[in-house]
């Protein structure tokens, strides 16, 4: 159990804050649904939330307190008509984004720039892979005659006369 979710707990033991203590700011943006269209909407959202006692378990999945307290908690504010983004923004508000087990659609970058880094480390490594421009090598340089050869090799042969 990570850190934060221990210190979550125990302020919300320390302090007694229940959850039917806590409202959200605005009114509920949507109409009180029939009983049945509650209970799946209920469903769906605890599927969604994941349960701070449990490691890797949604609310639906989890039997502790907390989970059974989070999911009435999600019943009522359902049959109070509030939309599903405004129950989810309420528990991300109450916990952080750790609440949730799939990230919102804001951390894109996340996903994205490992692909970005792999993208341009294999341009930097065809840049510098790539054939460069043929030049003329040392070897090759002293094969080729030079224009003035006739006077150098008449003071050769002179010396070696001698």
């Amino acid at each position: 159990m990570s850190f934060f979710y221990v210190c979550m707990l125990l302020l919300n033991f320390a302090f007694g804050q229940e959850f039917e203590d806590i409202q959200i700011e605005e009114p509920p943006a949507g109409e009180t649904p029939s009983a049945l269209e509650a209970e799946s909407r209920t469903t769906k959202l605890a599927t969604l939330i994941r349960c701070t006692i449990c490691q890797g378990l949604s609310i639906e999945e989890s039997t502790s307190t907390f989970a059974v307290k989070t999911r009435q908690r999600i019943h009522q504010l359902v049959q109070s008509g509030y939309t599903d983004e405004q129950i989810i923004a309420y528990f991300v508000d109450k916990y952080g984004e750790k609440a949730l087990l799939k990230p919102l659609n804001k951390h894109w970058f996340v996903w994205f720039a490992p692909v970005g880094f792999v993208v341009l480390g294999l341009g930097i490594v065809y840049i510098r892979a790539k054939p460069k421009a043929k030049t003329a090598s040392p070897s090759q340089s002293f094969t080729q005659p030079v224009k003035n050869d006739d006077t150098y090799r008449q003071q050769v042969l002179a010396e070696l006369e001698d």
